[in-house]
């Protein structure tokens, strides 16, 4: 919501009981904005922070090459624990097609 609630436009019982709803205080700014008139009313906008926290975005990226170092040292014995795999599976194919074969 663009417009302050809060600045006279409630009703005698506080915030819950507004005077004006807040989707007909939004058709009048629309109105106001199309016109090219300005909306008094809008809160000022603050800077966008563009620096990023450094220190978590600092550990989580050392974290990440460590973890990358650990797998690239392990990373031999993965290929051939692969390969080994792989070849079984192979194998494994080929006496299922000669039993097959035989039993046909």
């Amino acid at each position: 919501m663009s417009c302050q609630r809060g600045s006279g436009v409630t009703g005698s019982l506080g915030h819950g009981n507004l005077l004006v709803s807040v989707h007909a205080i939004e058709l009048a700014r629309k109105e106001v904005l199309l016109a090219g008139s300005d909306w008094p009313y809008d809160p000022e906008r603050k800077e966008m922070r563009t620096k990023r926290k450094g220190h978590k975005v600092d550990r989580l990226a050392a974290e990440k090459r460590e973890r990358t170092a650990e797998l690239m040292e392990a990373m031999p014995q993965m290929l051939a624990d692969y390969r080994k795999r792989r070849w079984e599976r192979k194998m494994k194919a080929e006496d299922d097609a000669a039993k097959k074969s035989l039993q046909e």
